[in-house]
């Protein structure tokens, strides 16, 4: 509803700040998360503006795009990967002790 009564120019920068409230609601991680991407993004937008030749353009966008992706893999994948970890070495009897 924000968004529609929100006057044309600023809906975006409306579902910005709503973006960066519901990440920040979850934990600051999140948030920072969300901040470090948007900032990788946006510098690296900025980049390939300014880039003169095709070389450095396809650099930034690898850069963007290799690092965006491997903040999605780490968040969504690190907990599943370290819990079939713990579970493949309770099959084993592997313990751990000090």
């Amino acid at each position: 509803l924000g968004f529609y009564l929100c006057p044309l120019r600023y809906q975006r920068y409306y579902l910005l700040l709503a973006s960066y409230a519901f990440y920040a609601s979850a934990g600051p991680l999140n948030a920072a998360l969300l901040v470090t991407a948007t900032a990788i993004a946006y510098l690296c937008a900025r980049g390939i503006a300014v880039a003169t030749e095709e070389r450095p353009r396809r650099a930034y966008l690898v850069l963007a795009v290799a690092s965006l992706l491997t903040a999605l893999a780490v968040f969504k994948y690190l907990n599943a990967v370290g819990a079939s970890f713990g579970v493949a070495m309770n099959l084993v009897n592997f313990v751990l002790s000090p």
